[in-house]
């Protein structure tokens, strides 16, 4: 079992409603367990001090200064091209229509198409080809 496997199932683990997960691969094995969640209880004496310093919201402050974010859909092993040695997808600077492909994610010998969730020009690709990505994790801006 490889290092990104592993992980694909401790991600899926944390997101099921189960408690406990075993999965054997051959004589290796590998289980998971969750502890019940404590809940601790703060009881306040006196009134918090109001914060005067304006904030901005993390999705706005993403749109000014990176454009939109493309963020990788699940955990696995994201790839520019369809194939080693082809030409990407997508490159820097590309305009792309919404819908059209512009990466690949592997995850469990499952192969995904990444689609552009807009129309706009890839501004930044943030991931190597064939590196391995979180869910959620930001794979490139656009504009």
């Amino acid at each position: 079992m490889q290092l990104q496997e592993i992980y694909e199932l401790m991600d899926r683990f944390e997101k099921s409603g189960l408690g406990e997960m075993e999965v054997h691969f051959g004589e290796d094995s590998l289980r998971l367990k969750k502890e019940e969640a404590k809940v601790q209880t703060t009881v306040l004496t006196e009134q918090p001090k109001t914060m005067t310093k304006e904030v901005k919201e993390p999705e706005a402050a993403a749109e000014e200064s990176h454009g939109q974010v493309v963020a990788a859909p699940t955990v696995g092993t994201f790839y520019r091209s369809a194939k080693p040695g082809e030409e990407p997808f997508v490159k820097e600077g590309e305009h792309v229509e919404k819908g059209q492909v512009i990466g690949l994610m592997e995850a469990m010998k499952m192969i995904s198409e990444i689609e552009a969730p807009y129309s706009g020009v890839i501004k930044k690709i943030l991931v190597e080809d064939g590196n391995f990505v979180s869910a959620g994790q930001e794979i490139m801006w656009m504009d």
